[in-house]
């Protein structure tokens, strides 16, 4: 067959195919029939958050899942905010759910991280206005960042005796300790609303406790990252024998 004959039959193809292709595509604005019934077409399916970001899954698996697949490495938890109020070692911010995540983290969530503050000033290095503290999207004469420094949100001890990552309301029975709020190491860093906090926290473990009371409740025990699915093997998570290579540190 020659070229115009094989060109003659792609051509009659084409437009015998057309009618049917043009007959699926002739309504493509219509309307779509939807029918509900009592009929439960598959049961357990877990619900959808609004709030859970781009973790996939349903609530059941996401809530509290704060780190998407560390893998065989520690657990590393980034979190930038910028910073609604602040005192002398302590700061808050509204964004996100605030410390609480939407009621869904607790006190001591992350106690230990490191936390690095920044700022925007202007040309002469002065913070800026903010429309005096209402707007964070004010940022008329902006001119450039400044590192303010770095501090640490402690551990449990005296003086803080359940650390300094505070995020409490009234689930656990007691509105006295009702608190949102980040308490730091060290003072004197001047923080201001709308002064940037870099927070990271690298851990091995992050337990129910950092739940709040009516989620904690329904803790199932820690889960194996290994499982076998033959049941011939078994594994396990272990810390790595100290000290830990430099090259590790991330």
């Amino acid at each position: 067959m020659n070229r115009l004959g094989i060109a003659c039959s792609w051509i009659s193809a084409i437009l015998l195919l057309l009618p049917v292709w043009t007959g699926f595509a002739a309504t493509p604005f219509a309307p779509a029939d939807i029918t509900v019934t009592e009929t439960v077409l598959s049961g357990d399916v877990d619900p959808i958050g609004a709030n859970l970001t781009t973790i996939a899954g349903g609530t059941n698996f996401a809530i509290n899942n704060h780190v998407w697949n560390s893998g065989f490495e520690p657990m590393v938890v980034r979190k930038f905010i910028r910073i609604d109020r602040a005192g002398g070692n302590w700061f808050e911010w509204d964004s996100f759910g605030g410390p609480g995540y939407w009621n869904l983290a607790w006190t001591g969530l992350l106690n230990g991280a490191a936390v690095r503050f920044y700022r925007i000033v202007d040309a002469n290095g002065q913070p800026l206005s903010y429309a005096n503290g209402t707007d964070m999207n004010a940022t008329a004469g902006a001119d450039h960042v400044v590192f303010l420094g770095e501090s640490r949100i402690p551990t449990p001890s005296v003086q803080y005796p359940e650390g300094g990552y505070i995020a409490n309301d009234d689930r656990d029975g007691n509105t006295d300790n009702d608190e949102a709020r980040v308490y730091i190491e060290d003072s004197g860093l001047g923080l201001r609303f709308g002064d940037y906090a870099y927070i990271k926290l690298k851990t091995n473990y992050i337990g129910p406790e950092t739940s709040p009371p009516d989620l904690r409740q329904n803790w199932q025990g820690d889960q194996p990252y290994l499982t076998a699915t033959t049941g011939q093997w078994t594994g396990a998570i272990v810390p790595h024998p100290q000290p830990v290579p430099a090259a590790l540190d991330f």
